[in-house]
């Protein structure tokens, strides 16, 4: 698998799974592009239970090659910050199938106030965004989406910096309405010896919600997709590097009937596993034997809705397509 989803030249659709392992690639593809789709192969392995694979390649993610998300800086005053960004397709791009509708990804949009929060490490300078990262949050919730041609405004408020440090809370939105509240927010600075992580912490929290979709799609029949709509606290404790192998392990994973609406729910640990060839009844075979924990994420909600209701939002083809969402 890992050969298979490092190696660009090879379709994602050519995997051959057995042991009730699921193909995500295939399964997730009904509506995101090949550069988002984050979880390779997914197994149930109980009630409120999976494991959801990903060979960590950023060159499939192409992340290098997106444009700046830092914006322009419209008001500064003491510990409070706003920002418009101008949101372009080349923000959203590889998030969505081409033949449906472009959003600017949650996770992107986390990115985003990642940026504006950080700008309080670099007053006296133009931020580089590529030396900062999300450390850990303790809560987010996206309220409604941001099209291609919007602008994006976020507002930052700093609760402490320290020299490599900045911790605060950012609320965001567009055609003044709110899009997204981050709270509880820790930027750090990178160091000079330091390289950038090849999957940071926003993106994480996109693979984990992939993953619960995974385990809610394979508990039922209905013909359903799932959206994800917020999380609790969620936490980075390690660098995670290309070719890593990270275990997504889902827990609690729960459906909720709430009136007309099915709310899911469930807690993620996100490990390394490292990878040895083991000699079993005369077959060396690959298998996990030791795990490092590298982040978690509590809490991930999100909401169940009729497959066509879904692509029907998406679709670039009606009248009102940057209308009601």
């Amino acid at each position: 698998v890992g050969e298979i989803v490092m190696d660009a030249n090879i379709p994602n659709q050519r995997l051959e799974l057995f042991g009730g392992i699921k193909d995500g690639l295939a399964v997730l593809s009904l509506i995101y592009g090949e550069e988002a789709i984050y979880i390779h192969t997914f197994k149930k392995i109980g009630e409120g239970r999976g494991i959801g694979r990903v060979i960590v390649n950023p060159i499939l993610w192409k992340r290098n090659e997106e444009p700046s998300f830092a914006g322009e800086v419209k008001e500064m005053q003491g510990n409070k910050l706003r920002i418009e960004l101008h949101v372009t397709k080349d923000h959203m791009r590889g998030h969505f199938r081409p033949d449906i509708a472009s959003l600017l990804p949650g996770h992107k949009s986390i990115r985003t106030a990642t940026v504006a929060l950080g700008r309080f490490l670099n007053e006296d300078r133009s931020v580089d965004e590529q030396k900062m990262y999300l450390k850990k949050y303790s809560s987010v919730k996206f309220r409604s989406p941001v099209l291609p041609d919007q602008i994006l405004e976020t507002k930052v408020t700093m609760d402490e910096k320290l020299e490599e440090i900045v911790t605060g809370y950012a609320v965001q939105a567009v055609n003044g309405k709110e899009s997204m509240d981050i709270r509880g927010m820790q930027v750090v600075k990178l160091k000079d010896n330091q390289n950038l992580s090849a999957l940071l912490l926003d993106q994480l929290v996109e693979a984990a919600a992939q993953c619960v979709g995974m385990y809610v799609l394979e508990s039922l029949t209905e013909n359903v997709l799932p959206l994800f709509h917020s999380t609790g606290e969620a936490e980075l404790y390690k660098n995670i590097d290309a070719g890593d192998n990270l275990l997504i392990k889902t827990e609690n994973a729960k459906i909720i009937k709430m009136g007309s609406m099915n709310i899911f729910s469930a807690d993620l640990e996100i490990v390394r596993g490292f990878v040895e060839t083991i000699e079993e009844n005369g077959e060396k075979l690959p298998k996990v034997t030791r795990e490092e924990a590298v982040a978690t994420i509590k809490n991930l909600q999100g909401l169940l809705l009729p497959k066509e209701e879904v692509l029907r939002k998406l679709s670039l083809d009606r009248e009102d397509k940057y209308g009601k969402m």
